[in-house]
């Protein structure tokens, strides 16, 4: 599971990192069969495959399954919560019920920026400029080293044509 999550948290998009992060999980899973941990990672993991690797039906219902028995697992686990709205976001497209599902995740980690970092992508995505940026700035000063939040915060701001904010980023 440890070396799955170094995968998964590779900056970037990279499918193979993905890929690898999956059959990790995939392991972690075989030996540990209610380790909802790992299926709520997989699920994730399989949602950013479908949205980034290309739609495939089984993928899919894979993805689900997996969160479905993370929830099943562990109701109040926040990481399941939060892959049900990657699966949401990534998948389905459905926003609002994506921002439902990663505020819960939100309050269940309350150190974890990763569920405000996904809720502030979904507001930039719907034109709500503000809040996807004051949601970056959030998660980037949570975890200053993490160069994803701050490209997101230089895409943001290089997109509201703010030049100065985007070269601090």
């Amino acid at each position: 599971y440890l070396r799955g999550r170094t995968f998964d948290n590779t900056p970037g998009y990279a499918i193979s990192d993905n890929e690898a992060a999956q059959a990790l999980y995939n392991q972690a899973i075989a030996l540990d069969p209610g380790f909802a941990l790992a299926h709520a990672r997989r699920g994730a993991v399989l949602a950013f495959l479908y949205r980034f690797r290309g739609p495939d039906k089984d993928l899919k219902q894979l993805a689900d399954a997996e969160v479905r028995e993370a929830l099943q697992l562990q109701p109040d686990l926040g990481e399941a919560h939060m892959a049900r709205g990657l699966c949401l976001y990534r998948m389905d497209r459905d926003f609002a019920g994506a921002l439902k599902e990663l505020e819960i995740a939100r309050q269940l980690l309350p150190n974890d920026p990763e569920p405000e970092s996904f809720i502030a992508y979904i507001h930039r995505r719907r034109g709500q400029w503000k809040e996807a940026r004051a949601g970056l700035e959030r998660v980037l000063a949570r975890d200053p080293r993490n160069v994803t939040y701050a490209e997101e915060l230089y895409t943001t701001a290089y997109l509201l044509r703010d030049w100065p904010s985007a070269a601090k980023h």
